[in-house]
């Protein structure tokens, strides 16, 4: 069991960002089997933009930018430092994960709402589709998220700044910047890139998992600087089967840092306008890649929330599940743990040997 994901699942290094094709794709990178993807027909531009900002944060921007926010914009300060008592699990690749790992709730919604989605909602995603490549001008179409490159927006500034000891990809100018702050550097999330499209609108680009170079129907990751009641829409463009339930009925699954915190409600599947549709991007050998569009509505503003397929279960709750029985007095008599050997990243493979109780027997004298 403890071969669960160790983590973010690609092989990365600290290069500075390369020329990519519109869609924020590089044309060497290989999260898309092509190396020739006709970019275009996504989103027209020839080179990827930073946006309106045209140089990184100076110090004094930073300055300003602490005093606007006291609450950081909704960014949770914990994951990005460093603590003695938490010790993150490798990852086998080159990517560092942040300092700690999501903290949720166990309480959850006990039913998950399936809608009946609009007949016409295929044809809405399609016309959103060609209105992309007619209206390219009027795209913002800039990375605002990247796992493994170099972060431009904040590489002139200094985490302790900020009390923290890792930078976000993105950090906001000002409370009136509304770029969501993307996040995926923490154990089984997988978002390679995140570009803005509109003010609330990105495409994301998924990692592919572990040891594989096609399969990523999975997704997990967060967002902050929320706004309530506005109308966020995130498109994955690099799904890959031919169908899914979210075609069906199925809802993307989210958790709120501050629903958990004030309703006590963790993970539960919320969203609208959701569709699964086959894009016009070819693959590298036949075929076309797909793509998953949904709306949601934040309830809180300056919230983190986390976006998932389904309910995460990563190695360090395994980790974590596993004391909680030994350290029991009644289970921990029944079952033994030793290390058998590490896994190629480093973490512990352990074994378990469950004792077998013997029942005293009675006799019976006639």
């Amino acid at each position: 069991m403890e071969s669960l994901r160790e983590g973010p699942q690609r092989s990365t290094t600290s290069q500075p960002a390369k020329e990519r094709s519109a869609s924020g794709i590089a044309q060497d990178d290989d999260i898309f089997e092509d190396e020739n993807i006709n970019a275009r027909q996504m989103i027209a531009s020839p080179k990827i933009k930073y946006g309106k900002y045209s140089k990184p944060l100076e110090r004094s921007t930073v300055s300003d930018t602490k005093e606007d926010s006291s609450n950081f914009f909704g960014i949770n300060k914990k994951l990005y430092r460093k603590s003695d008592s938490f010790q993150n699990p490798k990852t086998g690749t080159e990517l560092v994960l942040l300092p700690q790992n999501p903290e949720h709730i166990k309480e959850i919604d006990p039913f998950e709402p399936v809608y009946i989605p609009k007949q016409s909602i295929l044809e809405e995603a399609l016309k959103r589709e060609a209105e992309k490549i007619c209206f390219k001008d009027s795209q913002i179409n800039r990375v605002v998220y990247d796992c493994s490159d170099t972060s431009f927006y904040t590489k002139n500034l200094e985490p302790k700044d900020y009390g923290i000891d890792v930078l976000p990809f993105y950090l906001p100018t000002s409370k009136d910047d509304t770029t969501l702050v993307f996040e995926s550097r923490f154990e089984s999330a997988n978002l390679r890139r995140a570009i803005q499209i509109y003010e609330y609108e990105y495409d994301l680009i998924l990692n592919p998992d572990y040891m594989t170079r096609t399969h990523t129907q999975w997704y997990y990751f967060s967002v902050a600087n929320i706004r309530k009641d506005k109308e966020y829409r995130f498109n994955i463009i690099n799904m890959m089967k031919p169908d899914s339930l979210y075609n069906c009925g199925m809802k993307p699954l989210i958790y709120s840092d501050a629903m958990a915190k004030q309703k006590k409600l963790g993970w539960h599947r919320d969203g609208y306008n959701v569709c699964y549709y086959q894009n016009n991007m070819k693959k590298r050998n036949s075929g076309y890649y797909y793509t998953l569009t949904f709306s949601v509505k934040f309830k809180y503003d300056y919230d983190t929330a986390y976006l998932a397929h389904c309910y995460p279960y990563t190695y360090t709750d395994l980790c974590s599940y596993l004391k909680s029985v030994e350290e029991d007095s009644f289970r921990k008599s029944r079952m033994r743990r030793k290390a058998l050997c590490q896994t190629i990243a480093g973490n512990k493979y352990n074994i378990f040997q469950g004792i077998p109780i013997i029942m005293p027997t009675k006799v019976v004298i006639c």
